[in-house]
């Protein structure tokens, strides 16, 4: 209609064009009404996709708030979800987990994203390793993730590979000298 109005210049089709705009910005102001609802009280919305909460709980996350992170990520599990949600949502709620010292909640996740998963995801592997090596105390535990870590890493194509590799061996070569340290004690 606008366009038309260019051509043509009959005033009057631009009143719809005007009309039409006004009620863009109605349905603005009760959209963004509804995403503020959705932003300050997330559990009382009874309707949010898996999506959006995986959305909303990266937003609490990068903003601090851990236990509305921990709420809407809990809910996405809930939901019927697809692989790449599952990994991401299961990725985020380890580091939540993490963040909130719920160390048994954050091992079944990343357990779970081992077990789970058919795509290889280095992040597991490296805080289940640092979870069995500093809180569990099991060196072993941590060796067998960091060489299936490495494992992984070699026969996957990437460039940014030698980085991730370079950590892995150095700490492969530390929980070596941990098992070697207490097998003398």
């Amino acid at each position: 209609v606008y366009f038309d109005y260019l051509k043509d210049g009959e005033k009057e089709k631009l009143n719809l064009v005007v009309e039409h705009n006004k009620y863009d910005i109605l349905a603005m102001v009760g959209l963004l009404a509804y995403i503020g609802k959705i932003l300050n009280e997330p559990e009382k919305v009874e309707i949010l996709h898996a999506e959006d909460l995986v959305s909303l709980t990266k937003h609490y996350f990068y903003c601090g708030d851990l236990e509305k992170a921990k709420f809407c990520g809990e809910r996405v599990l809930e939901k019927n979800l697809s692989d790449e949600i599952s990994t991401e949502i299961g990725l985020n709620l380890g580091r939540i987990y993490k963040r909130l010292s719920e160390w048994n909640k954050a091992e079944q996740v990343w357990q779970n994203l081992l077990a789970e998963n058919s795509n290889f995801d280095l992040e597991p592997y490296i805080e289940l390793a640092k979870f069995y090596e500093h809180r569990v105390k099991d060196y072993k535990k941590a060796l067998d993730l960091v060489d299936k870590a490495i494992g992984n890493l070699n026969t996957s194509v990437s460039n940014s590979n030698d980085f991730w590799l370079e950590g892995l061996y150095h700490r492969k070569r530390r929980l070596e000298r941990k098992l070697q340290f207490a097998s003398v004690s």
